[in-house]
């Protein structure tokens, strides 16, 4: 039996997202009417292209001799047929033809391809509070409950939202607050009708109108606007104030979103109608705007919750093709409400609830992930919503509050009597601040900060190299911890890699300092009341590094001496003689086999032991002679001024190679398990070590790699201020990293300010300052550099600074504080890749404008050459944005390179570009 097919089955091919994707050039737009299908194309189109794209498109139905359709059979004839008419636009059609982008969630009856879009003028709503609107597929999802629960949490931290019910056909809020408050003085329809009749293009009238009646409509913190002011149908619809050509389609945004910042308002709210009505669209559709589509595990619900991401996609999509000005197209925040629990009460079984959940989980993480990777949003830097997520979230309503009291500030109190506004908040909170952005009191004294400012850069400046400062003290980065929680059962037997400067030697020094495995775990945080028995191993320094100064060598020496009396009572082999065994062994003529290198960095464990010092085949003998329930971990460091031409030497290669590689595996398979090891390298050297097997060297180690993220580097800064003594320990460091970004700004407002400028101003926010002036473009950040800026900025900050008695460190002296610590980066930098060395020596003798910033294109590769280029933007010392290069705050000072004018870039819009080129 024939399938049942119509014009409008034609219409749902037509603008299927493969068939729209596949039209050819030639087809600019397509109209299936009961009589025909129009075609409009290019004016010298060619024809084959299309017949083929149809074929393609409807298969045998295309009958193309006929050029027509084939649409449902009849009982007694052949099946009816759709005509298919070509129509030649005029030649001077992309004048006439540009299409006015509106948002709409409905399909239409046409169908467009390849003709372009254009997008009135729009407000930058940069300067005005987050607006957040609430949306969902189908009523009942709980969406005004949630939005309720927002607003709560950001009245518990005392913040003020307006709250915009603009559910024409089923309000909520609006009907909570007739009890309330049963004549408001001002609607969100009243708002709409006197902007639809405002001779001014942005309703500035309407605007103060409302506002100035919206101050009696405050309930507890919470500002409503309900949708009218008898629950009655609006005279004006949010989509008749944008038929007028005069306005933005997307005028609507504009008008709450000023609205709000008129009132003072920290968070627009707006609860939207369910489903695909026009109401919603001008608002849901916004690039602009925060979005939030609330769901349930409903597969109707499902169905429709993706419809509507792909409806958003597609809207961010033409808007980017068309605009010049580009927002964040931010995507909605998915909830996912009624939890499994409240479905288990419903007759699922709890299993069954949680594979459906998963499932679903799935299925939206994958379509996130599809658009993330889409390439069809942009980020806009000054954009309120840059910081928001693109997430799914699991909200478990509480059951008391699945019916509410009928009085919106009975239902207020409700709510926060449950866990469901710090659900909630947990999700948006980083749209509002957690509290006022100043928190050091005015009754502190200058001198106490000046001298915690003095405590602050003496301590830093001692911790830049680990070599001058015998530190025990160690933060608990995540790779630490890693180290620490899977070695707890026997000796650790790994190898760390780190870049210059991510805290190597400071890892050893502490290490060693700690004296055995279990209080260096305990340090991290690792460990029990009942120790394992890796915990009692002794740590023994094997090699550590050369340039350690009097003071760090003397506590190392001492560490070694004390490990080699407790595990054989010898002396251990002296760091002088170390230097020597390595040269003697480099001579010999099987100095280029990896076995025997192997034993020769067991041995030298034995020796730096006191175990018979200086004679071969040592090891075996000192792990029997070692007496029952003794360990120890050697540790090495210092590899780079061992082996100083690793780069091109076979035989140094193959010694370091044994000693990344084959040393812990040999110590892993020890059945005593009495020996092990913890070797730290540069990340250069064991390239240059590994040649032919690095990745999968680097992926066995990577949990333990010493990289730093900006959280943990945020962390580490906060660390530093409470070790000095300069900030008191009123919060872990280390819960610093699990929050989100605003409330680590919030966290380190007292050690650099929360703007680098007032806290009202434009002025980036100091923590994402600091992180991208010391990162490069591949947001790789080095804990030398941060140690080595606190160090500066504290010397720096003086009492004739601006806001010097509002922070520890003040703006002018973290902007001073960039140059030294880029001069020393870029010589860092040189000393360990030699590539780079020799470029930035290329840079460093440009003279007059070649040290202008940005470089155009052609610029760059005239100066650098092309090769080079691809060197520099590979290790983030280069970015392109557009057909511009630029260099990061890391780099730009110490490179001797300036922006024209003397300009102060923006360096944390820089870092986010760079950042959203990978998605």
């Amino acid at each position: 039996m024939t399938e049942f097919y119509t014009y409008l089955d034609v219409l749902n091919r037509l603008r299927d997202g493969e068939t729209v994707r596949s039209a050819p050039r030639e087809v600019l737009r397509a109209q299936p009417l009961p009589s025909r299908l129009a075609l409009s194309l290019l004016p010298q189109a060619a024809m084959e292209p299309v017949k083929a794209w149809l074929r393609q498109t409807f298969g045998p139905r295309f009958l193309e001799d006929e050029l027509a359709i084939a649409l449902e059979a009849t009982s007694s004839a052949s099946p009816r047929l759709l005509p298919v008419e070509f129509e030649r636009v005029e030649e001077d059609w992309k004048t006439g033809q540009r299409l006015r982008l509106r948002p709409t969630l409905m399909s239409g009856s046409v169908v467009v391809y390849n003709m372009p879009y254009e997008v009135a003028e729009t407000d930058d709503l940069g300067d005005c509070p987050p607006v957040l609107t609430f949306h969902s597929f189908k009523g009942g999802m709980g969406r005004t409950t949630l939005a309720l629960a927002l607003a709560a949490a950001v009245h518990k931290v005392h913040r003020r939202v307006l709250f915009i019910d603009a559910d024409f056909e089923a309000p909520g809020i609006s009907s909570l607050l007739k009890h309330s408050m049963p004549k408001p003085r001002i609607a969100f329809a009243d708002l709409l009708a006197i902007a639809a009749t405002s001779s001014e293009i942005e309703a500035n009238d309407a605007i103060e109108t409302v506002a100035g009646r919206l101050a009696d409509q405050e309930i507890d913190g919470l500002i409503v606007l309900p949708c009218t002011r008898d629950l009655g149908l609006p005279s004006v619809s949010p989509e008749t104030l944008t038929l007028s050509g005069k306005r933005s389609p997307f005028f609507v945004g504009s008008l709450v979103a000023r609205l709000g910042k008129r009132i003072g308002a920290d968070l627009v709210i707006v609860d939207l109608r369910a489903g695909l009505s026009e109401l919603v669209a001008s608002l849901f559709l916004d690039p602009r705007l925060q979005h939030v589509l609330v769901t349930t595990l409903n597969g109707q619900a499902i169905d429709g919750t993706i419809m509507l991401l792909d409806r958003m996609r597609e809207m961010a999509s033409k808007w980017r093709a068309a605009s010049s000005t580009q927002f964040d197209a931010s995507l909605p925040t998915v909830i996912i409400n009624q939890s499994p629990p409240g479905l288990t009460e419903a007759g699922f079984g709890q299993e069954s609830a949680l594979a459906a959940m998963a499932v679903f989980e799935e299925e939206i993480r994958l379509f996130l992930e599809q658009l993330r990777s889409s390439d069809q949003l942009t980020d806009a830097p000054e954009n309120p919503f840059q910081e928001a997520s693109i997430t799914t979230s699991i909200v478990d309503a509480d059951p008391t509050v699945t019916i509410l009291p009928r009085d919106l500030r009975e239902t207020q109190r409700s709510l926060i009597r449950t866990n469901l506004p710090d659900q909630m908040y947990s999700i948006f909170g980083s749209l509002v601040p957690l509290s006022a952005p100043s928190v050091l009191g005015q009754d502190r004294v200058l001198t106490d900060a000046n001298q915690r400012r003095e405590r602050l850069a003496e301590y830093a400046r001692k911790g830049i190299f680990a070599e001058s400062q015998p530190q025990a003290d160690i933060y608990p980065t995540d790779s630490l911890v890693n180290l620490a929680e899977r070695h707890q059962s026997a000796p650790p037997t790994v190898t760390v890699i780190g870049e210059k400067g991510s805290g190597k030697s400071y890892t050893f020094m502490s290490l060693a300092l700690s004296k055995t495995w279990g209080t260096f775990t305990q340090k991290l945080g690792v460990g029990s009341l009942k120790q394992p028995r890796s915990s009692e191993a002794l740590v023994l320094p094997v090699t550590p590094p050369q340039d350690l100064d009097r003071d760090a060598r003397e506590a190392e020496r001492k560490v070694t001496a004390e490990t080699a009396r407790a595990l054989t009572g010898g002396m251990p082999l002296n760091d002088q003689l170390i230097a020597d065994a390595v040269q003697r062994q480099l001579q010999r003529p099987d100095a280029g086999s990896a076995v025997v290198w192997r034993q020769f960095w067991l041995d030298m464990i034995a020796w730096r032991a006191g175990f018979t010092p200086g004679t071969p085949e040592a090891f075996g003998r000192f792990t029997e002679a070692l007496l029952p329930g003794h360990a120890v971990v050697g540790i090495f460091d210092g590899i780079e001024t061992l082996f100083s031409r690793l780069r091109s030497s076979e035989q140094e290669q193959a010694a370091v190679e044994a000693l990344l590689r084959l040393v812990p595996d040999w110590l892993s398979q020890l059945p005593t398990k009495n020996v092990g090891c913890v070797i730290f390298i540069r990340e250069d050297l064991a390239r240059y070590a590994m040649v032919n097997n690095f990745k999968q060297f680097a992926d066995r180690y990577s949990a333990f790699a010493l990289r730093w993220n900006w959280a943990e580097a945020s962390a580490l800064a906060l660390w530093i201020a409470q070790q000095s003594g300069s900030l008191p320990s009123t919060i872990a460091p280390e819960s610093l990293a699990s929050l989100d970004e605003e409330q680590r700004s919030q966290e380190l407002v007292e050690l650099w300010g929360w703007k680098m400028g007032p806290n009202t101003s434009r002025e980036a926010r100091s923590l994402e300052w600091t992180m991208s002036s010391l990162s490069d473009f591949n947001r790789s950040i080095k804990a030398r550099d941060l140690v080595r800026f606190l160090a500066e900025s504290a010397s720096r900050s003086t009492p004739s600074d601006i806001y010097h008695d509002q922070r520890l460190l003040s703006p002018r002296a973290m902007r001073d504080a960039i140059g030294p610590c880029s001069r020393d980066r870029v010589f860092e930098t040189g000393e360990e890749n030699v590539d780079l060395k020799r470029i930035f020596r290329k840079i460093e003798g440009l003279v007059g404008s070649q040290r202008e910033l940005p470089w155009s294109y052609e610029r760059a590769h005239e100066l650098i050459g092309s090769e080079d280029v691809r060197v520099l933007e590979d290790n983030g010392v280069l970015f392109r944005y557009e057909d511009e290069f630029f260099v990061p705050e890391l780099y730009r000072s110490g490179l001797n390179l300036f922006y024209s004018g003397g300009a102060r870039r923006k360096v944390v819009t820089l870092m986010r570009q760079a950042a959203g080129r990978g998605r």
